[in-house]
């Protein structure tokens, strides 16, 4: 394999130090893998020092050094853009169509813009002659219209991040008129075509979860909230089939048809799934999980071709859902 000339690994140690991440010569020799030696990376190190390139270091145990580029000048460089970057970096912006007409796409297309100008020019004419739309398409029936609540979801946005109460007034189901709350918003949920919001609400001392196109209003106040309790998605959904809780936990157990097994497998329902299939083929899913209409509408979707074997009280519930 040709060795690295002087030039292409100056280039490329700055753009590795241009992330911000920091280096010893151990590690910049494995980047290269193993192609450099030690001893040729410590002459490089000093060479990029004496052209004035703004590299600092610190000592550490047995001679060695770690190696970084201060802040101010490594936002200077510009880090290159090959083929991967460019085509996931346009299959995210694809991904996001639940925020189309939103302040988000806006920032998301800017983005996408800016990165246009980062690509050098031999993979900028490659590239004139592909669409995303021949490599990667995001299909989702039943997609929010989310382009009347760009406001909303870019004050969500400051609130979570700026840790901010704020004050909501929402409109729950099967009510005629909405409400106000105190909230603590957390996170912004995208599921199943629609947003979602985890808040804390701590009148009652629990996680919730409201869908964004129910909020008719948001306002930030100034009091900041606590960290406390601290906030964790996994915890907030355990047990949950979807995003809302159920009153009781209990033991699953499907039995799918072969037919349609491979539509299940391989797929996450819950943290706690176990997935087996029995002599005949047939694909057997038990987990613990909160009955609620999300989980009772799902197994209806299969009709025949899913069992309810345990519990006898889910076969119930579907009788009360329906």
């Amino acid at each position: 394999m040709k060795p690295y000339t002087q030039v292409e690994r100056l280039i490329m140690m700055l753009s590795w130090f241009s992330s911000g991440r920091r280096y010893t010569s151990a590690q910049l020799f494995d980047r290269f893998d193993s192609r450099v030696h030690i001893r040729t990376i410590q002459r490089d190190l000093k060479t990029l020092q004496d052209a004035d390139v703004k590299l600092k270091w610190r000592g550490l145990a047995g001679n060695e050094r770690e190696w970084w580029l201060e802040k101010q000048f490594s936002s200077n460089l510009t880090l290159p853009v090959g083929m991967n970057e460019y085509l996931s970096a346009l299959i995210m912006k694809d991904a996001l169509k639940v925020f189309k007409g939103t302040q988000v796409e806006d920032s998301a297309l800017k983005l996408a813009q800016e990165i246009d100008q980062m690509l050098p020019d031999d993979l900028f004419d490659e590239l004139e002659s592909i669409q995303i739309s021949d490599v990667f398409e995001n299909i989702d029936r039943g997609m929010y219209d989310y382009s009347a609540y760009s406001t909303v979801i870019q004050q969500l946005i400051v609130a979570i991040t700026k840790q901010r109460k704020s004050q909501v007034k929402y409109l729950r189901p099967h009510s005629k008129h909405a409400r106000t709350y105190e909230i603590e918003p957390r996170k912004i949920v995208q599921f199943d075509g629609a947003l979602y919001v985890d808040v804390y609400y701590r009148s009652r001392d629990s996680f919730i979860t409201l869908a964004l196109h129910r909020i008719q209003e948001l306002k930030i106040l100034e009091e900041k909230f606590h960290d406390r309790p601290k906030y964790d998605s996994t915890t907030v959904r355990r047990g949950r089939f979807g995003l809302f809780p159920a009153d009781k936990i209990e033991t699953i157990e499907l039995k799918f048809s072969k037919e349609i097994a491979y539509h299940i497998d391989n797929r996450h329902w819950g943290d706690s799934q176990e997935i087996s299939t029995d002599k005949h083929g047939n694909l057997i899913l038990k987990m613990k999980i909160g009955v609620t209409p999300e989980l009772v509408s799902w197994i209806l979707s299969w009709g025949k071709y899913c069992t309810i074997l345990h519990p006898a009280s889910v076969s119930e519930n579907i009788q009360d859902y329906y």
